[in-house]
């Protein structure tokens, strides 16, 4: 229930293009928007344990703030790919990355440095979404299938079977 009261009453985002706005009081009805998280499309949001508010961006990597959005600073020190399309936390507070191209990066402190972890993937990966489950398994949505991970992202295997079939052609430059 926390996370639900801190999105819809504290802080509350609302993704446009470029910026992202938050209300400034759940009584108000008008949107500010917030500094430093300008130049790029907004595709996953997450907020962890400590209130911290994750942004991956489609062009600029990851953003985190520490005070409900009224500030924001890039954390992508060990990103190979800033095209960020997926988040989510586990329950120790690592948070994922889920990138288009590039697979999945995983972070233990707080999104400061970032660690790639593909192993069972295959590559490219395109991750359009990540979720974790109350047993901690990792689920990453590729174009491929769906993967799962049981040893905090380390490995990866396939658990695809019975759905429909999808074939990608992809090339690198």
């Amino acid at each position: 229930m926390k996370l639900y009261s801190i999105l819809f009453i504290s802080i509350f985002f609302v993704l446009f293009d470029l910026f992202v706005f938050r209300v400034t009081n759940a009584q108000s009805n008008f949107w500010v928007p917030t500094s430093g998280l300008e130049g790029g499309y907004v595709f996953s949001i997450a907020v962890n344990h400590d209130h911290h508010i994750f942004a991956g961006t489609i062009q600029n990597g990851i953003f985190r703030s520490q005070n409900d959005g009224q500030n924001w600073l890039a954390v992508n020190n060990g990103l190979t790919s800033l095209n960020i399309r997926a988040l989510a936390f586990n329950d120790s507070g690592h948070i994922f990355a889920g990138t288009w191209i590039e697979g999945v990066f995983r972070s233990k402190n707080n999104g400061d440095d970032w660690l790639q972890v593909n192993n069972g993937l295959p590559l490219p990966a395109l991750v359009r979404a990540l979720a974790i489950n109350e047993n901690e398994e990792i689920f990453a949505g590729l174009s491929e299938g769906v993967y799962r991970s049981t040893d905090n992202g380390d490995n990866w295997t396939s658990v695809s079977n019975g759905l429909p079939q999808f074939n990608n052609t992809f090339s690198r430059h």
